[in-house]
């Protein structure tokens, strides 16, 4: 098992769920994310996990890429 240093978020735009990723510095993920889509808003979904963990949440989802 790795670390558990890996965010899952969801990227809402517009009011929209628009993508669920993962990152591990999330602060900065945020600041990328609003140059391209101002207003946006970047909301973690629960604890740090392991990146295998959170790429399989990722996975789940009906979104992202």
């Amino acid at each position: 098992m790795g670390p558990k240093d890996t965010y899952k978020y969801i990227l809402i735009y517009k009011g929209e769920l628009i993508r669920c990723d993962v990152t591990t510095d999330l602060v900065r993920r945020q600041n990328e994310h609003l140059e391209r889509y101002s207003g946006c808003i970047v909301e973690k979904v629960g604890r740090k996990t392991t990146r295998r963990g959170a790429l399989k949440w990722k996975s789940k989802q009906n979104l992202g890429a």
